[in-house]
């Protein structure tokens, strides 16, 4: 159950990525798989994986922020 909630953004930590970031995580958390997604974005697979990974390891990094201030 813990895990699921660290794997779900909030709408608060994903209004902080920037518009690619977020259509893309968006996208992929509807079910896209990285060559719909690479097809439906116009951009190569390599781009996809790469600003879905900025994406997470962003997400990450606020989620530790914000729970480093609440403590």
């Amino acid at each position: 159950m813990n895990n699921i909630k660290l794997l779900t953004p909030t709408v608060a930590e994903l209004s902080k990525l920037n518009g690619d970031q977020l259509a893309l995580v968006l996208a992929h958390l509807s079910g896209e798989n990285y060559r719909e997604l690479s097809f439906n974005f116009g951009i190569p697979i390599g781009t996809v994986k790469s600003r879905l990974h900025r994406a997470k390891m962003k997400l990450l990094e606020n989620r530790k922020n914000a729970e480093c201030i609440s403590q």
